[in-house]
């Protein structure tokens, strides 16, 4: 059962990744966008959670920049355990070049929300042991 991150809509939901995707002139703009800021009440908050109001742990959240993100969602750590349908929805927005993934994340309502970015949906994944051969 999904239990509610915050006051948001957000969910957690083990299984389920939200992929958002947008356009960035760079790396470090989408890092800045991105980049979480502590408060002094020890909150996190960067301009992608000011835009949806959410929360999520970091550790959980994987960002990239490319000029094919079809060719490069597979490359994340659970990438090839995606739902196929992320693929298919990603090709429907050629010009993107963003691509984040929170993992655990049920953001379904956040499908129409305006902001940087845009929820390309929420999709079954299988949490397995990453492949990390990539790295060696």
């Amino acid at each position: 059962m999904a239990e509610r991150m915050n006051e948001g809509s957000a969910l957690f939901a083990p299984d389920i990744v939200s992929i958002w995707i947008g356009i960035f002139a760079d790396e470090s703009a989408l890092r800045a966008y991105l980049e979480p800021v502590y408060t002094d009440d020890g909150d996190t908050r960067s301009d992608f959670r000011a835009d949806f109001d959410i929360d999520y742990d970091d550790d959980f959240a994987e960002a990239d920049l490319s000029t094919n993100l079809v060719e490069q969602l597979p490359q994340h750590s659970y990438g090839s355990t995606i739902d196929a349908a992320a693929l298919a929805d990603i090709r429907r927005y050629p010009s993107a070049n963003a691509l984040l993934l929170l993992y655990n994340i049920d953001a379904s309502a956040f499908q129409n929300h305006p902001g940087r970015m845009t929820l390309l949906g929420t999709y079954a994944y299988s949490p397995t042991t990453p492949d990390l051969s990539r790295y060696y």
